[in-house]
């Protein structure tokens, strides 16, 4: 990492962090599902740090948009290994929330293991749907039928900090994540193309993600929103806003203008 005279940098927080004590360190040569979803994510997209009052603390929130399998794993074509394997991609995708503290203002932030606030959100943590599209026929799904929960975030990719303290994050390329058809106009609009087989493999053993499945054909109708994180409240369920749009969103951003 090359910066200019005058300035330093250090890493707060790398992929395969523990953000728990129950949590291994990171090890290459041994990764495994449950210690990713314990760890930080990989692929670091938005990111933002709110500062406590005080200055001295505050929750670091970021975006971890995809995985680069080359990167984390030397090639191989056991079936079996590819599932474990994609079962380890789901879980370094979506969102880390680390709190953080420093000794003053001004000085490196470093992170906390077994912050109050630590929590990593996956392809498998539980959304609720908001706005006009929740409960619709469109979202129902075998893994849903209510169309109004979702399992998972994915392809987050930029986003804000609201006013009132939350983060959003928007699902991006999640065209790439499904085996579909896409033999409809509405399916083309979102650059999906017909496809029995994805860079995750998740389709060969997850049906949420083989849309030729009919039970599960509008589960990607279930993605491509805003989702809004509360890194406050570890405890808080995120949500997908449907009244924002469906798209391969960027981001969001909420501004407050002048003299408002």
């Amino acid at each position: 990492m090359t910066v200019p005279n005058g300035y330093t940098w250090k890493p707060i927080i790398r992929w395969g962090d523990p953000l728990f004590s129950r949590t291994p360190a990171f090890d290459i040569h041994a990764q495994t599902p449950e210690a990713q979803a314990g760890q930080f994510g990989c692929n670091c997209d938005y990111l933002d740090i709110i500062p406590d009052p005080s200055g001295k603390t505050g929750v670091l929130v970021n975006n971890h948009e995809y995985v680069n399998p080359n990167l984390m794993f030397p090639p191989t074509d056991d079936v079996a290994e590819l599932r474990r394997r994609g079962e380890i991609y789901k879980a370094a995708q979506g969102v880390s929330v680390v709190d953080i503290r420093r000794d003053r203002v001004g000085e490196p932030w470093s992170y906390v293991v077994d912050g109050r606030r630590n929590r990593r959100i996956t392809v498998e943590t539980v959304f609720e749907l908001t706005g006009p599209a929740a409960g619709s026929d469109l979202v129902k799904t075998a893994a849903g039928p209510d169309g109004r929960w979702v399992r998972g975030t994915l392809g987050n990719c930029a986003g804000g900090t609201t006013p009132w303290g939350t983060i959003l994050s928007g699902e991006e390329n999640f065209n790439g994540y499904f085996a579909w058809a896409a033999d409809t106009p509405e399916q083309k609009r979102y650059s999906a193309s017909s496809t029995t087989s994805t860079s995750t493999g998740w389709e060969a053993y997850d049906p949420r993600f083989d849309a030729h499945n009919p039970d599960y054909v509008n589960e990607p109708n279930r993605f491509g929103y805003i989702v809004e994180i509360d890194p406050q409240d570890p405890d808080s369920t995120p949500r997908k806003h449907t009244a924002m749009g469906r798209f391969k969103h960027e981001g969001a951003n909420v501004t407050v203008a002048e003299g408002r």
